[in-house]
């Protein structure tokens, strides 16, 4: 079971060389969760031998931003000094200058926990898989804070969506025209989760070594994941309920939408309003309805023009000339009538076919 001790703190940065920190990783205290992590049952060694990475945001599908040097337990707290990738990650850049600057201070813990006393609400053996900065405590404060002293935070803020958004990294355009087939795309992933996740915009967090739980992909499987214009089209649709719309949360198409936004922008183009899920259930209400009493319309005047032309045939009393002008006026009728069906039918396509696979 992978658990998360949340938030200790960095305690030096500037005294240190560039791109080296210190600070608490975990400590054997009550966490936010109501749980203890005995820090004597955690294994560190397995950590430090094989990877010793350090994340941002426990993102375990992203590459990571610096290495753990060294672990030291003292009393109850283990402390990390670790060195970001500066001059090689950008992400690891922002985030040490957000360091440095005292608007990202959360230090968190990944582990497996193996043995559980429900006594003591304690996990008395487990294993350190990572640690991560995090931009906890107050990150949208942080974060607003840091944009007015100058500092760009926008890889920041697109690690910070929700827990199954993903978040934006901008990619190279495909040709604007290019078509875009989304399955064919998944296709071309084969079973690499993290290509796949490098496509989508959205996952479900709960299962994420499944490949049915990203949707809404709008990159190129291969090469740079090139973002393809018709993609996003089609991502956004489907987000705002085309083609019955997308089956995630509705706390997390806030998140989506503002990835397939930046990449409107990307484009040079016009995101559509965000819309929440009622306000779309609401508007396909009135549409249906609109088009359920067109529908009763024009059963109504097919009626009508039936009978016309059941008056014309079966009617002895009236005259040629009389029969004559009344086919005339069945004929305009019928044409009239069988335009409204055209718009009608498109109205529904438009309705029930909009947007492209995804």
């Amino acid at each position: 079971m992978n658990k998360k001790q949340i938030i200790l703190s960095i305690i030096k940065a500037k005294s240190l060389e560039e791109g080296v920190v210190e600070g608490i990783i975990a400590t054997s205290s009550v966490d936010r969760q109501g749980e203890k992590l005995d820090l004597k049952g955690l294994d560190i060694k397995t950590y430090m031998e094989t990877s010793g990475v350090v994340l941002y945001g426990h993102d375990y599908f992203s590459l990571p931003i610096g290495k753990t040097l060294s672990l030291r337990k003292r009393a109850d707290q283990l402390i990390a000094q670790f060195k970001l990738a500066v001059d090689i990650s950008p992400l690891a850049r922002q985030v040490y200058d957000m360091i440095l600057g005292d608007f990202v201070k959360g230090l968190s813990v990944g582990f497996m926990g193996i043995e559980w006393d429900e006594e003591t609400n304690t996990w008395t053996k487990s294993e350190m898989l990572e640690f991560s900065i995090v931009p906890v405590p107050a990150n949208s404060e942080a974060l607003i804070t840091a944009k007015s002293k100058g500092i760009e935070t926008n890889l920041l803020e697109n690690f910070a969506e929700d827990k199954g958004v993903i978040g934006f990294k901008e990619t190279p355009k495909a040709d604007k025209a290019l078509i875009w087939d989304g399955p064919m795309q998944i296709r071309e992933c084969g079973d690499d989760i993290q290509k796949i996740k490098a496509i989508s915009a959205w996952f479900d967090s709960e299962n994420p070594d499944i490949k049915s739980s990203y949707k809404l992909p709008h990159h190129l499987a291969v090469g740079e994941h090139a973002v393809v214009w018709n993609g996003v089209k089609a991502a956004m649709g489907a987000l705002m309920g085309a083609r019955g719309g997308v089956d995630i949360p509705d706390e997390d198409r806030k998140g989506v939408y503002n990835h397939l936004a930046k990449h409107y922008k990307q484009f040079d183009e016009e995101a559509p309003e965000f819309k929440s899920f009622d306000e779309i259930q609401s508007e396909e209400k009135s549409e249906y309805e609109n088009l359920s009493s067109q529908i009763s319309a024009l059963t109504e005047q097919v009626s009508a023009l039936g009978t016309t032309i059941s008056s014309i045939v079966t009617d002895k009393g009236v005259g040629t000339v009389r029969k004559r002008r009344l086919v005339v006026t069945a004929k305009k009728n019928a044409q009239i009538v069988d335009k409204q069906v055209e718009l009608v039918i498109a109205a529904l396509k438009k309705n029930l076919s909009a947007g492209t696979d995804n």
